[in-house]
């Protein structure tokens, strides 16, 4: 090996770790052990920590994302962690098989990279999507969007592959990949439609332009049918279901919002307070309209593989669900490296591609700190003023969320003492709250109004809230004289208040 070859080997290895290093750290230390939120406790109470035959045969709710709940049942029967009560003990151990998803997508988008561009380009295109807040968010929760993004990654790669060197075997692994990316969620048949509407496009041309290869084209778009196919049969014993499910069920054609807030606002997400990518896009599509010499090979394949999806939600007129374009993540990763090596095309700027491209990767992960950090402050904010923020950016349920903690709080200050433990349903996770205060033998009471509050002998009274400050600005005019204060030292998604009647106010049970 040359020096210069250590020495490029050196940089890439730096570029890597810089690349990656931020979203492990926070990763691990913010999300990798928190308590399971609504939807995955009801994904395990209903699919997961159930028999197999269960898994593949239920889907009475659209949380069933299959083919993840699939392994997450093997893997969970494989590591003795397949009860739910013994589960929520360890969360860290489910939430590593969703870590190893999003290094593998992380993986594949750099092999991307790579094959159609360099090695430095294949790290940037990793960099974007790991400093992108919604994968960030996304990427240790269990449910069916992390693995999509893997599945997603690692088939387009083949499908590249295969379309670069004609190679049978990748038209199978696209093909298989393809199916298991529609088995996990159905709504990913709207990326699938997208690569096929490009082939499609790709095989009219080659066949009009009588181009020898146009039988690849071809066979990409026989594979997706094929997959399409596959998923079909793995779907076969829910399929009415999955068709008929309210969650897909159009809202009338032409939806204006998916096109006027949907996408704006996705992509807005995606870009995660890293508006200098902006001048890398639009540089881009202007060195492409300007002169073709110019003009990137794949950019009207991530162009189409990123705005189809949309196109087709706004034609269909469906529900504007946020999460369910985060699949999108890896192709806007792949757009901003593709546009980024088209620049550095120019013969005047190729010397440049290096530094300019370890600054980026500086400067994302630099801005990805920063943004978590604001937004941290922002959802303690939220906490403070009563106010509830979740989309896919602000998923503030993430960092704040302490289920177990407060469990052990309360039963740390209800021991020895008659004090009722309630719960205002409104302002917790509805789901989780009540059934770890269960799991740990917590009685406790669910408060669907204010008046509802249960006091001890003593007029006191345990109240599990969101919203600490304003729930007892509110109990307060509900109950006169009433005096609360929060038990927990830092704001979390559920607090604790301890409240007390004043003396002379009598006892209400």
């Amino acid at each position: 090996m040359t020096p210069q070859h250590r020495r490029n080997n050196l940089v890439n290895l730096l570029l890597s770790i810089f690349a990656v290093g931020p979203f492990l750290y926070y990763t691990l230390a913010r999300y990798i052990n928190l308590d399971f939120w609504y939807d995955e406790l009801t994904t395990f109470l209903l699919y997961a920590c159930v028999p197999l035959k269960k898994t593949v045969t239920d889907y009475s709710f659209p949380n069933n994302h299959i083919f993840l709940n699939i392994l997450n049942n093997v893997y969970l029967n494989c590591i003795g962690l397949h009860d739910l009560h013994e589960l929520v003990l360890h969360p860290w151990a489910i939430r590593l098989l969703m870590l190893a998803y999003a290094l593998i997508f992380l993986f594949f988008l750099f092999l991307i990279g790579r094959k159609l561009y360099d090695t430095q380009t294949g790290i940037l295109g990793a960099t974007v999507a790991a400093t992108s807040i919604p994968f960030y968010n996304f990427a240790t929760q269990v449910r069916g969007y992390i693995l999509s993004l893997a599945l997603l990654a690692a088939g387009l790669y083949f499908a590249i592959d295969y379309a670069q060197r004609r190679k049978t075997r990748s038209l199978v692994w696209m093909t298989l990949l393809f199916s298991l990316l529609l088995y996990t969620i159905p709504l990913n048949l709207y990326i699938l439609f997208a690569i096929g509407v490009y082939f499609t496009i790709m095989l009219l041309v080659a066949v009009l332009r009588k181009q020898p290869d146009w039988k690849y084209s071809r066979n990409i778009v026989i594979g997706l049918c094929c997959a399409v196919g596959i998923a079909s049969l793995l779907y076969a014993p829910v399929l009415g279901e999955v068709l008929h499910n309210r969650f897909v069920t159009s809202l009338g054609l032409f939806s204006l919002p998916i096109l006027a807030d949907v996408t704006p606002s996705i992509f807005l997400f995606f870009l995660s307070d890293r508006y200098y990518l902006l001048i890398i896009l639009a540089a881009c599509f202007a060195m492409a309209l300007w002169k073709r010499a110019y003009r990137p090979p794949f950019l009207l394949f991530f162009l189409t593989l990123y705005t189809v999806p949309f196109l087709t939600s706004f034609v269909r007129g469906d529900n504007y669900i946020y999460r369910l374009y985060v699949n999108l993540v890896g192709i806007f990763a792949l757009l901003v490296a593709t546009c980024c090596d088209a620049i550095f095309r120019v013969p005047r700027l190729q010397r440049y591609k290096t530094p300019v491209i370890a600054l980026l990767i500086l400067g994302m992960s630099g801005t990805f700190i920063l943004a978590v950090h604001k937004l941290e402050r922002s959802w303690a904010a939220d906490i403070t003023t009563g106010q509830r923020q979740m989309n896919t950016y602000s998923n503030w349920h993430q960092y704040f969320y302490d289920v177990r903690g407060i469990v052990r709080l309360v039963r740390q200050a209800e021991k020895g003492r008659d004090i009722p433990v309630n719960v205002m349903k409104k302002d917790v996770d509805e789901l989780s709250m009540p059934w770890y205060l269960k799991r740990f033998g917590v009685t406790h009471t669910v408060c669907a109004s204010d008046d509802a509050v249960r006091f001890g002998p003593d007029g006191q009274a345990f109240v599990i809230t969101g919203f600490p400050d304003v729930v007892a600005a509110r109990l307060a005019k509900t109950y006169p004289g009433l005096a609360c204060r929060r038990l927990n030292t830092d704001l979390r998604f559920h607090n604790l208040l301890e409240c007390r009647l004043p003396a002379d106010a009598g006892t209400k049970k």
